[in-house]
């Protein structure tokens, strides 16, 4: 739970380096998230590499979305 957390936080700090231009920065969140992913292993890996192939409407999407809401929660304790 502390990796995907820790990846959710580097996700929030890629989407301000994101606006703000920053590729050095970027490029460098983005190694650190892919040695993150690594250590929750390839089947989380396979799974946020197929969730952009999920039709946003279906309701595949939807129950994916309140399982990743619901992790996004625990780490906000």
């Amino acid at each position: 739970m502390q990796t995907y957390c820790q990846i959710a936080e580097l996700s929030e700090q890629l989407d301000e380096v994101d606006q703000e231009k920053d590729s050095k920065t970027a490029n460098a969140l983005l190694q650190k998230m892919d040695e993150l992913q690594k250590k929750l292993g390839p089947e989380v890996v396979a799974l946020l590499d197929g969730l952009k192939d999920v039709d946003p409407n279906s309701p595949d999407d939807q129950e994916i979305a309140s399982i990743i809401e619901s992790l996004d929660e625990s780490c906000q304790d």
